[in-house]
């Protein structure tokens, strides 16, 4: 029986960590020679410091992350947002023993440059401790406002810039409605810049420190929103709509594995264009018209103060991403190679 090294972020609030950590709890159920490697490094009380130890030889190891973070790893976990992975990965995925990801939309550019697409699999997302919250948290935000909230990295594939551009177009300021960002990373001048170029409704707030608890905030929207050039997967999507919340994202990539048409708000997308971020690799620019569209379908709904069907429908998604149906995928495709 050989030891399974983990490697990954295991610290912070990003979706990598926030993954990586639930998908190593949930398969050391069947697994528990679990050894991990941080890619930082964690305080003495992290939960998951015993389990950095020294790696034995012929370990058997699976990067969580890039799989350009070591080449010779022999299984990866990773996710792709655009039409294509680099050309650097496509050795690296081919020589692997197990790839795993988290959508098949992930699956099928992976399928593209891997000839055996028998050892791809697609492991569902395990809602992270809190989503949804235990009971009625707080409101955070004001009671008479529709707040509309977005979570994400300040980078180029999140396009911010067109959901503050659809926000400021579609309400008026007199209209009882604010965009709160929980976002990090971001440029300094940046948001400032992008306002000044807008005229409009600017009853918009930026938080940048971290917010432990997701799900309170969450639960504190009448709206959440996240139209990207593409998604891995989308997780804060997933949390959304698991908290009962009316969720908007693009009718593009990974998200699509839950989101559909009669439990969430699909924005079109343009055709495939260079991205900004690498033009060796292509997005999908979600439509400013559309995505005001869907703001203002759920508004209305908001005014009438009535139960929103399709955020009620988004629920059932709290049975789905658990522990057991994601590391019973994880279990199945390496047990051969750990025994």
């Amino acid at each position: 029986m050989k030891h399974l090294v983990w490697v990954g972020h295991f610290r912070g609030y990003s979706g990598f960590a926030t993954a990586t950590r639930s998908y190593v709890r949930a398969f050391m159920r069947h697994y528990p020679d679990v050894m991990i490697a941080p890619l930082a490094a964690l305080t003495p009380s992290d939960s998951f410091a015993p389990l950095v130890n020294e790696v034995p030889n012929h370990a058997f190891e699976l990067v969580h992350h890039h799989p350009t973070t070591d080449p010779e790893a022999d299984a990866y976990f990773s996710v792709v947002e655009y039409d294509r992975v680099l050309p650097e990965w496509e050795p690296l995925l081919e020589n692997a023993k197990v790839v795993f990801t988290q959508s098949e939309y992930c699956r099928r550019i992976f399928e593209k440059v891997v000839k055996d697409p028998g050892k791809i699999h697609v492991v569902p997302y395990i809602l992270p401790p809190g989503i949804p919250p235990h009971g009625r948290p707080p409101r955070i935000f004001p009671k008479d406002k529709f707040v509309v909230g977005s979570v994400f990295e300040w980078i180029p594939r999140k396009v911010p810039q067109l959901l503050i551009q659809a926000f400021i177009e579609e309400f008026r300021v007199s209209e009882p409605a604010m965009l709160v960002l929980r976002t990090y990373n971001v440029p300094v001048g940046e948001f400032e810049r992008i306002l000044q170029s807008l005229e409009g409704n600017k009853n918009i707030q930026v938080l940048q420190d971290p917010i432990p608890e997701l799900g309170v905030f969450y639960r504190s929207l009448d709206c959440y929103i996240s139209c990207t050039a593409g998604e891995g997967y989308g997780q804060t999507l997933a949390e959304a709509m698991a908290c009962g919340i009316p969720t908007i994202g693009s009718r593009h990539s990974g998200n699509l594995d839950y989101m559909t048409d009669e439990n969430s708000y699909l924005v079109d997308v343009g055709d495939w264009s260079p991205s900004v971020e690498n033009p060796r690799q292509r997005w999908k620019l979600p439509k400013i018209n559309s995505m005001r569209e869907a703001l203002r379908a759920v508004f209305e709904i908001w005014v009438k103060k009535g139960v929103n069907p399709r955020a009620q429908r988004a629920k059932s998604l709290r049975k789905r991403l658990v522990p057991w149906r994601a590391s019973r995928v994880l279990w199945q495709a390496l047990k051969p190679f750990l025994f």
